[in-house]
């Protein structure tokens, strides 16, 4: 999620769209767990914005 969010602000959006993250299990690993992230990055002006959020 963090690095959506640092890319999102990297390239001057303001949203991630269709987000899905999740986790896996290794089976022959150490650290048995790793997590994945997904998503579209956007820009929305600020009347998109407060129509989206409004219906939330």
């Amino acid at each position: 999620k963090s690095e959506l969010a640092f890319q999102a602000k990297r390239n001057d959006c303001n949203c991630v769209l269709d987000f899905k993250y999740g986790q896996k299990h290794r089976l022959f690993a150490i650290d048995d767990v790793y997590f994945y992230g997904s998503g579209v990055l956007a820009k929305l002006d600020k009347l998109q914005f407060i129509e989206i959020t409004s219906k939330l």
